[in-house]
């Protein structure tokens, strides 16, 4: 005779939660599955690798905070190795800003995609330290400029969405690839 597992609170509170957001977390997996192009392979370090593995689940499960922080993560990684392979070790050993504005002075990198890396930063500044309250980019300011109607979590997903698509966007650009 098989003996029954009983269940606990916990794993009853767990199967609410994914019974509950299934639908959101499968139409945000879609979603995902629409910004990465078929047969993209990303190759680096385990680091590299774990990085966007948790930025997709963090994506899926509407963690939109931790999403930016590894996108931007990963995006500080890409310019770094690139500057490191150019021997450019002073420039890849500084912060995300000052390896943008080098991208920009020595027009490495389109200046529309530079602008799109750079709002990322700023966003994530705002999640990762202290701001004032005038700080434009934190995310009470943003909704307050785009109206009082404006869902926070949407506009965090908005951002999570643009996130990955700048990521695949310098992922693709030939100055990665160039020694």
């Amino acid at each position: 005779m098989v003996q029954k597992h009983k269940i606990s609170r916990l794993e009853k509170s767990l199967m609410n939660y994914d019974k509950n957001s299934f639908d959101f977390r499968l139409e945000r997996l879609k979603t995902l599955k629409k910004i990465f192009p078929k047969g993209l392979l990303i190759a680096g370090d385990l680091e590299f690798i774990f990085t966007i593995e948790e930025a997709e689940s963090c994506f899926i499960s509407g963690n939109y905070l931790a999403t930016l922080v590894l996108i931007q993560s990963f995006i500080e990684k890409v310019f770094n190795e690139y500057y490191q392979r150019k021997g450019l070790n002073s420039v890849a050993k500084k912060g995300l800003e000052q390896m943008i504005n080098y991208a920009r002075k020595n027009k490495i990198i389109n200046t529309l995609l530079l602008d799109k890396v750079e709002s990322i930063r700023l966003k994530r500044n705002a999640i990762i330290h202290s701001k004032t309250q005038e700080y434009p980019h934190s995310i009470s300011n943003r909704m307050i400029k785009l109206g009082t109607f404006t869902q926070p979590y949407k506009l965090l997903e908005k951002d999570a969405i643009e996130a990955f698509q700048t990521m695949i966007l310098l992922g693709r650009l030939d100055f990665l690839n160039q020694k």
